[in-house]
């Protein structure tokens, strides 16, 4: 029902643009005015701002069903009735000539209504989904169902936080779309659940969360492998899964710590780096009680502090060789 409201909304809108197009072209023609004076009507304008706050793409067609309105008013010229002595068709057609070229500027000024108003409503949001998020990490008491309400996003399950920054000698010209395809591609890969959410915190730099399910694998190696082959101009740090709140918390500093040991790292470091990698650097300085975590989950039973599981981690230590995963300390 929503949907076929707001569908009629726009098409009415739509066509009180088109009118209005009708109109300000004729007037043009019949008044002998400079086609380099007009500017769009004011409810193709709206329009495209409507289409913005709907996250309704400025399509082509849509563009082009404008600009066919103008160029079928500006040809209901020679129905008039007016003389046709040669001065007047040299008149008409150059009139006609300028008036299409304003078209053209005209679109181009409906566009960048648009894209304004776009820019304007992702600002917005983002800055809502930030605080609402700053809520969730530092606010004790924190209102659950409002703030999930306000991002769309449920805490009930699973997460992974993912740290995402631009990477490359060159700046893309539209940020916010390469972090859109960032969430979609990490979406697919970790066969999420539910809508993720994104929040960028500058044009350079973003935060993603997953819903994913328990004990989801993150493999950085596979994740940097789809970055290279989407051409995607981004680097990735990779968080823990864990479960509620808690676990949406502990994720995100997860993250926040392994993007700190890549950046540390400089341009060697992988494209994806995930926390459970580098944990032992990240963590051995100042957070006792997630590295014991991360030793918790690495050892399992073997983590329990008695006299025999000493022996069996001895043993483990001596007998097992270095592996890939085994993070080297960056060094200072």
């Amino acid at each position: 029902m929503r949907g076929g409201v707001l569908g009629a909304s726009l098409r009415g809108l739509l066509e009180i643009s088109i009118t209005e197009n009708i109109v300000t072209a004729l007037h043009v023609i019949i008044n002998r005015i400079d086609p380099q004076t007009v500017d769009a009507p004011d409810s193709v304008v709206s329009y495209a701002r409507r289409l913005a706050q709907r996250d309704v793409p400025l399509s082509a067609p849509t563009v082009s069903a404008m600009r066919r309105a103008w160029t079928w008013s500006s040809a209901k010229r020679s129905d008039g009735g007016l003389p046709d002595p040669v001065g007047t068709v040299i008149t008409l057609v150059s009139l006609s000539s300028a008036y299409l070229d304003r078209v053209c500027d005209v679109c181009d000024q409906v566009g960048r209504a648009y894209e304004q108003e776009r820019e304007r409503r992702v600002d917005t949001r983002g800055m809502l989904r930030q605080h609402w998020v700053d809520q969730l990490l530092e606010n004790p008491s924190v209102d659950l169902p409002q703030a999930e309400a306000a991002l769309d996003y449920r805490l009930s399950g699973s997460h992974l936080a993912v740290e995402g920054w631009l990477n490359g000698p060159r700046r893309p010209p539209t940020p916010t779309a390469v972090f859109d395809r960032l969430t979609l591609l990490l979406h697919t890969v970790l066969h999420a659940q539910g809508r993720p959410l994104l929040v960028p915190r500058d044009e350079a730099d973003a935060r993603i969360w997953l819903a994913v399910r328990p004990g989801c694998p993150v493999d950085p190696d596979t994740v940097a492998a789809e970055l290279a082959d989407a051409a995607l101009p981004v680097r990735l740090a990779l968080g823990t899964v864990r479960p509620g709140l808690d676990g949406f918390r502990r994720s995100t500093r997860a993250a926040a710590r392994a993007k700190a040991v890549a950046l540390s790292a400089g341009a060697g470091a992988p494209r994806a780096v995930a926390f459970a990698r580098v944990a032992p650097v990240a963590l051995l300085a100042d957070e006792p009680r997630e590295l014991a975590d991360f030793v918790s989950d690495t050892l399992r039973d073997l983590a329990v502090d008695d006299p025999r599981r000493e022996v069996l981690r001895e043993t483990l230590r001596v007998s097992s060789p270095p592996t890939a995963a085994t993070p080297t300390p960056p060094t200072s």
